[in-house]
């Protein structure tokens, strides 16, 4: 090969690599940010439960504690 050829082969390749390379990694980041966005969701889910059943035992019991002082009023 010629030098004029040779040159255009290492000015290819050396801006092919480092363009494969960040198509690559964005590849990567945009898959890894879809997970991650799926695990959010997961999570607010799961702690949305958490949350609705925190409140539901927190009302009963203080249902139970205003039964208990309006027996302990009325007996007295």
């Amino acid at each position: 090969m010629s030098d004029p050829v040779t040159v255009a082969l290492i000015g290819v390749f050396t801006s092919a690599i480092p363009s494969c390379m960040a198509a690559f990694f964005a590849y990567r980041a945009a898959k890894h940010a879809a997970r991650s966005v799926l695990i959010s969701r997961h999570t607010e889910e799961n702690t949305n439960h958490m949350k609705d059943e925190l409140v539901a035992l927190t009302a009963k019991s203080s249902h139970a504690e205003g039964f208990l002082e309006g027996r302990a009023e009325s007996s007295k």
